[in-house]
């Protein structure tokens, strides 16, 4: 649950960098007024001072600093995910499969257990934050879905 949670913020916000449009390449090329697109639609934006107009074409997704932000949230919901399904197959081997009777693996499924909980639950929390921050309150049902994930996500930390 707390990884659906991770992933469902990763997607909004991945979604929305890449649909997102500022300045780009066409910032650097500019047209004079008498020259005006008409109308002037809502996604450009128009400087006065140097009697051109700035074309937003570039989703935000293309520049680092958005980059830099979201794959490595990314890298680790992946990596997470995998120990994950990892736990589930040794859960299924020691419960009805071959290592039903070894002590030593019922421990070892102990420790598994309480090492991906707690960092589910944080990597969670991080990435619903940061995603959250990196949409930059634009996204209207982000803030309704992440009511109900912080509130999951509350519950979940309060006993780390």
């Amino acid at each position: 649950m707390m990884l659906g949670a991770a992933k469902q913020s990763l997607v909004i916000a991945l979604r929305y960098a890449s649909s997102r449009l500022c300045v780009g390449e066409s910032g650097k090329r500019y047209s004079c007024f008498p020259l005006l697109p008409s109308p002037v639609s809502p996604s450009n934006h128009m400087n006065f001072f140097e009697n051109k107009i700035i074309f937003s074409d570039t989703p935000i997704l293309a520049y680092q600093l958005q980059q830099r932000a979201l794959m490595p949230l990314l890298a680790g919901t992946y990596a997470l995910n995998i120990g994950l399904a990892y736990n589930k197959d040794f859960y299924e081997r020691v419960t009805i499969g071959d290592l039903k009777e070894d002590v030593v693996a019922s421990k070892m499924l102990v420790i598994l257990c309480c090492v991906m909980k707690p960092l589910i639950s944080w990597h969670a929390e991080n990435t619903a934050t940061i995603c959250r921050e990196r949409c930059g309150g634009q996204v209207l049902f982000f803030i309704i879905l992440s009511l109900s994930l912080s509130l999951s996500l509350s519950l979940s930390l309060s006993y780390h």
